[in-house]
């Protein structure tokens, strides 16, 4: 199964990406009729890394920089499913018994904590 997660950057990595893109419009308009047409392209990126950034470090969406595929074989599903069911009501009687004949439970311990399980919400 692939799932695909979208990533971007951290609050203070986009407040410098902000500022420098600041910076580097202000050096756009200053190049802009020197430079011509690079000086164009030169402000519209600076533009766009100032908006992104200003994006991400102002509101709670943000714009993703990466992406991230992850791919889990049917194995690690069924055994992320079962981990929940691993701590159900059987599975720990069975493991409380097989302590009580191992011996590491008194009578006592087992007759109490069995009351316990059985007390849980199943």
């Amino acid at each position: 199964m692939k799932q695909r997660y979208n990533v971007r950057p951290g609050k203070g990595q986009s407040m410098f990406g902000f500022v420098v893109g600041i910076v580097f419009v202000f050096i756009g308009l200053g190049f802009l009729q020197t430079m011509g047409g690079f000086g164009v392209i030169w402000l519209l990126v600076a533009i766009g890394i100032t908006v992104m950034h200003g994006i991400n470090a102002f509101t709670e969406k943000g714009v993703p920089t990466h992406r991230v595929d992850v791919t889990t074989t049917s194995h690690q599903i069924d055994t992320e499913q079962t981990s929940d069911t691993s701590n159900s009501f059987d599975e720990k009687l069975r493991k409380l018994h097989k302590l009580k004949q191992e011996g590491i439970l008194t009578d006592e311990e087992y007759e109490v904590k069995k009351q316990q399980i059985l007390n849980e919400e199943w």
